[in-house]
């Protein structure tokens, strides 16, 4: 049994240690909402973190609901749109 003061077996972790050449997505599924907004983003986004689509228009959120809810409806996407934009279906 290891001394539990032995903190030799760990590797410290630096919080500011350079990536190298990783370079985040710049898909609206890995944005901050404050990026969106900032990129006046439209559309719809699966947010992983909280396991919600959200539905944007020109950088404001404008709905969002989960993905366990909307996954019972196969029309939800297209009723949320034509709710959002005020389409009408022909």
């Amino acid at each position: 049994m290891a001394n539990q003061n032995d903190r030799s077996r760990f590797i410290p972790i630096k919080h500011n240690a350079k990536t190298e050449s990783f370079k985040r997505s710049a898909h609206a599924d890995f944005a901050t909402s404050a990026e969106l907004k900032q990129r006046e983003f439209t559309g719809v986004r699966n947010n992983s973190i909280t396991n919600e689509i959200e539905f944007w228009i020109l950088g404001n959120l404008e709905k969002k609901v989960s993905v366990t809810l909307a996954s019972t409806n196969p029309n939800f996407i297209q009723e949320t749109f034509t709710d959002l934009f005020a389409m009408k279906r022909e």
